[in-house]
């Protein structure tokens, strides 16, 4: 890119979601005036985006906001420095808490918040130097079968292989050539996950996926099963039955790390390739030769999406989908290669299971029902309820970080009524 006489060309990145993508900005008079991938980069290596690349109208968007921002009594927005903002919301969050204790205050955090380096730690570590528990997230919101698999199944230290490492990869309810959803929920990159695919397919890897519509991604599938919107669960039973049957499992894996593979067969017993057939739209020949394409490649993995994570019955699902990479080993084992070792806040990467643990069964609970924290969070759909909860102890401030939960979360008359509580300053 040839930058304009007196602009400078200079190095960044992408924010607009997990690929972090490298970017070149070019830069005049302190203003971003283009913005194009950065070639140079060793992961993206020159990709971005439709959003990276109009990265450059959010900067110069009339409607930024550049500093602080109160409401008036009014109701109108009238603007103030940021060390001013501060101090303010420190002394009335301080008045708070001295009148009604640590659990008045909650933090909700949103997608955003993993794209701001220190945010995410520093998020939970004001909870804790307060004393409350009170952490909502939308991890809640979009992934919550992925904590209560597991929580309740066991986590496998070793972790995902890398796509261009497996001989056969399976995608259910995720469309990662458009989302990029990549890292905690498949083997693909985040960045140019279209390219990585095309490479793997290149060098044997084969691609099923599994989805009601026929997406970006399942356009480049070697096996599309088209199945019944919310009959996910059905035909992934009737693929883990049709594995265990034909004895295509990974016997060695699951001698050494699995406990429970007997009640899972007698569980899946009654999801014949005909009732499958039946119940998803997909042919019986389909779901079979699904099956054994995966089971009987020498390195499988299956993945997830927020597809089957807001279908029904999302925590079967997430549970159907590791207990088939369970009966086949589809995870990364001794002598994988591992390109990130985990230098901050990592630890050595092992054949080894963490046992399940029903987290949500101690600590503290919700005051609106007898609910728990998983992974630290309180569902974050709860969140209106605590704030509407009669009590002296409910919640009566609200800290919003990189995320929008008046949207994200589904109850809109009871969310409209807590936002409406906070404004009039109801404590």
């Amino acid at each position: 890119m040839q930058a304009q006489p007196g602009a400078g060309l200079h190095k960044t990145y992408c924010r607009h979601c997990q690929s972090l993508c490298g970017m070149v900005a070019e830069v005049l008079d302190g203003r971003i005036t283009a913005l194009r991938g950065d070639r140079d980069h060793p992961v993206s290596q020159g990709y971005s985006c439709a959003m990276g690349q109009h990265g450059v109208l959010a900067q110069s968007d009339l409607q930024r906001l550049t500093t602080a921002q109160r409401r008036g009594g009014d109701g109108a927005y009238e603007a103030l420095p940021v060390a001013q903002a501060v101090g303010e919301v420190g002394q009335r969050l301080k008045a708070l808490l001295d009148r009604f204790g640590p659990r008045c205050v909650a933090l909700y955090y949103g997608t955003g918040t993993a794209y701001s380096g220190l945010a995410y730690g520093m998020a939970r570590s004001f909870l804790r130097a307060i004393g409350s528990p009170e952490l909502y997230t939308s991890m809640t919101v979009d992934a919550s079968s992925m904590y209560v698999c597991m929580k309740r199944m066991g986590v496998f230290l070793g972790g995902k292989p890398l796509a261009r490492d497996l001989d056969c990869l399976l995608l259910v309810g995720n469309n990662p050539v458009v989302s990029h959803q990549g890292w905690s929920r498949s083997p693909l990159p985040s960045s140019n996950p279209r390219k990585a695919i095309a490479e793997a397919q290149s060098t044997g890897m084969k691609l099923i996926v599994i989805d009601p519509r026929r997406t970006e991604t399942a356009a480049k599938a070697d096996l599309f099963l088209q199945v019944k919107p919310g009959e996910d669960c059905a035909l992934l039973a009737a693929i883990v039955r049709e594995v265990l049957a034909q004895g295509w499992g990974d016997a060695g894996f699951q001698a050494r790390f699995c406990t429970s593979v007997p009640q899972l067969r007698a569980a899946v017993a009654p999801f014949t390739l005909d009732y499958a057939e039946a119940r998803t739209g997909v042919a019986a020949a389909q779901i079979a030769e699904a099956a054994r394409m995966f089971a009987t490649s020498s390195k499988a993995h299956a993945a997830s999406g927020t597809g089957l994570s807001f279908g029904p019955h999302s925590n079967l699902g997430e549970h159907l989908v590791e207990g088939l990479n369970a009966v086949c080993g589809g995870y990364r084992r001794a002598g994988d290669a591992v390109c990130n070792t985990g230098l901050f806040g990592g630890g050595a990467v092992t054949e080894r299971v963490v046992p399940p643990n029903r987290e949500w069964l101690e600590g503290p609970m919700l005051r609106s029902a007898p609910v728990g924290r998983i992974n630290g969070e309180f569902p974050s759909g709860r969140l209106p309820h605590e704030i509407l909860h009669e009590g002296e102890d409910r919640i009566r401030a609200v800290i919003v970080f990189g995320g929008n939960p008046a949207t994200a979360i589904g109850d809109t008359a009871k969310v409209a009524k807590a936002c409406l509580l906070s404004q009039a300053g109801n404590w």
